[in-house]
């Protein structure tokens, strides 16, 4: 039985829309599921197909069918824009096959974009929507089969996630499965299902995607890509190519939409209803796919502005873990150990004293484990800081609380102190950092401690409930900045916003035991110790029955709150409501995005136990 939240609005009992309104499915679904693989060249002519490009290149002729097959030739003739040919029709989920040679002495390089749609309004065109690549020159051939965004907000490398076209080195994978048309035909399929894109190249898997807060996100949706639209073989800009095409066919598939658990969305609605949150997304996800995304409610309750699902939300105290595996990845470097004393990379913290006066030793476990007693700085300290190292000697001089490893207390000074390691020890900002090493190889596109201009529409207004009324509060950290204010230091303690999607691929590359899209970010052996609890049998977090990993909380007897989750659950929450749990026994990811400041206890809120209820039922 699902808990529910009690709540009269009125006089009367709320029914959560969900469960009070019939199932409506999109009317993409009513589709025939018939299915048949259909032809999209008839070996003749480019009938279905039409060339886009800027007016100068329309009359060359690079597109021509000889002896059954698409040609694509522009050797000699470098003076070119891109020049793409274009399927007449659009297709959404489907499973497409080709045949295609490319030639050693062709230095240019191809693509076939997929749901992606032509723009005439822009410098003369442009084609919006993601492309599998095909790339012909030696030294690049492996990166065929993988897959580059066009779409013109991102213009990057999707799979593998990368900020930019440089491919670093180790991401070529061993075995090359191109060939050259001395060697004979390649075989490419394609299969796109919702948000997951699969890429074979001769029977070799090159990409298999979970492209979900990417192909979905509001540049997607305002180019109308990335779910559906057109197939296009490209011309790349000023190369010289000879490629050939045959045998191109599709299989429509049934339209899938995101998916959608019906219990979750009942108990995101009741909380509505009740007045707890003003809108919330919801996600729930497996170590290869997406089981549940939805955006419920509001984001902004005076402009009746609904919530999307790529809304972004100060996730407070979830910037935690990530802290700690910055941390983690320098100790997989063999760059830092846990077990160090803070004072050999800050001197100036080496001197703490325990309130008996004795020398204190404080390792890094310490201040992972919340067990530090390292003492706090005021708010007022706190405000005045533009960087980590201004906030390092907030700390100094000072006794602790307690012997380090004797308690637990919660501890916002040693998290902080961390971040700084992370400079220290890496040479870098803790920002750069993370950009570096996790936002940009897990493709967190939206994470940062700093909103840009265009992210800004995408905040999430935050609540604070009184008698029964949500009232619009601004983020209390900010001191009353707007989020793209960056003169501020980047609190590695709670500074960080984010989406649903982009936390759940750093939730899921967890419970992937450190690896993600074919990229292993940290040790398996480093996640299990990140992840068990460290603190022995001392009474530690916000509910009951947990212990503490490395900074992560970790369910040690499911209880309360908590007890829709497995033993050895780890996870964290934010001080608005946000929470993340990495389920290792069920193989789930579970993410909350809310923002309502004055929550009791957000990680024992009620909201936090219906949503994990919901979502960890099996089938639902």
């Amino acid at each position: 039985m699902l808990r529910h939240l009690k709540c009269l609005v009125g006089n009367r009992t709320v029914l959560p829309l969900a469960l009070a309104s019939p199932l409506l499915l999109p009317a993409a679904c009513t589709l025939s599921l018939a299915q048949e693989w259909v032809s999209l060249f008839n070996g003749r002519d480019l009938s279905g197909w039409s060339v886009q490009c800027q007016a100068q290149d329309r009359d060359k002729g690079f597109w021509k069918v000889e002896d059954g097959m698409i040609v694509c030739d522009s050797m000699g003739r470098k003076n070119h824009n891109y020049v793409w040919l274009l399927t007449d029709r659009e297709f959404s989920d489907f499973e497409l096959r080709l045949k295609f040679q490319a030639f050693a002495e062709s230095p240019g390089n191809s693509g076939l974009q997929f749901r992606s749609r032509f723009d005439e309004a822009t410098g003369g065109g442009w084609l919006d929507g993601p492309q599998v690549d095909i790339h012909p020159p030696e030294s690049m051939s492996w990166r065929t089969g993988l897959i580059y965004d066009e779409t013109r907000e991102e213009r990057r490398w999707v799979f593998p996630s990368l900020p930019d076209s440089r491919m670093p080195p180790d991401l070529a994978p061993l075995r090359h499965v191109f060939r050259y048309a001395e060697e004979g035909w390649n075989d490419l399929t394609l299969i796109c299902r919702g948000t997951q894109v699969k890429t074979i190249l001769n029977g070799i898997v090159r990409t298999d995607w979970q492209g979900a807060g990417v192909l979905d996100n509001v540049a997607h949706r305002r180019h109308r890509v990335g779910r559906s639209g057109h197939f296009a073989l490209q011309l790349h800009s000023g190369d010289e190519l000879r490629m050939r095409f045959k045998d191109i066919q599709v299989l429509p598939l049934p339209f899938q939409p995101i998916p959608v658990r019906p219990a979750v969305s009942a108990a995101m609605q009741e909380a509505i209803a009740c007045r707890e949150i003003a809108g919330a997304v919801t996600l729930v996800a497996t170590p290869d796919d997406i089981l549940h995304l939805e955006a419920t409610g509001q984001a902004d309750i005076a402009a009746v502005k609904p919530m999307e699902t790529d809304a972004i939300f100060w996730i407070a105290s979830m910037t935690k873990p990530l802290t700690a595996a910055a941390i983690l990845m320098l100790q997989d470097e063999g760059k830092l150990s846990v077990d160090d004393p803070v004072g050999k990379y800050l001197p100036e913290l080496a001197t703490f004293k325990t309130p008996d006066g004795q020398a204190a030793r404080l390792t890094l476990r310490h201040l992972l484990t919340h067990t530090s007693g390292m003492p706090e700085a005021t708010r007022e300290q706190y405000r005045s800081a533009r960087s980590l190292a201004e906030v390092i000697p907030f700390y100094a001089n000072r006794t602790l609380a307690f012997v380090p490893g004797t308690e637990w207390r919660y501890c916002q000074s040693g998290i902080n102190t961390l971040g700084r390691i992370v400079e220290v020890v890496s040479g870098r900002t803790f920002p750069e950092f993370l950009q570096q090493r996790l936002f940009d190889p897990l493709g967190m596109r939206d994470t940062g401690f700093y909103l840009t201009d265009a992210q800004l529409p995408r905040l999430a207004r935050s609540y604070q409930s009184n008698g029964g009324v949500l009232q619009e509060v601004p983020i209390a950290f900010l001191n009353g900045a707007s989020p793209a204010f960056r003169d501020r230091y980047p609190a590695p303690n709670g500074g960080l916003f984010s989406t649903a999607s982009d936390y759940a691929r750093f939730c899921r590359m967890l419970l992937n035991h450190g690896a993600l899209d074919g990229r292993q970010l940290l040790k398996p052996g480093t996640v299990a110790l990140m992840s068990r609890v460290s603190t022995s049998d001392l009474k530690t977090g916000f509910t009951e029955g947990n212990g503490w990993g490395l900074g992560v909380c970790v369910v040690r007897e499911p209880e309360g709150v908590t007890a829709a989750l497995s033993p050895g659950t780890f996870g964290h929450g934010g001080a608005y409501g946000t929470q993340a749990w990495i389920d290792p026994v069920k193989e789930r990811v579970y993410v909350l995005m809310v923002q309502r400041s004055n929550f009791p206890n957000s990680d024992a809120s009620d909201v936090r136990g219906a949503f994990q209820e919901a979502a960890s039922q099996q089938g639902q």
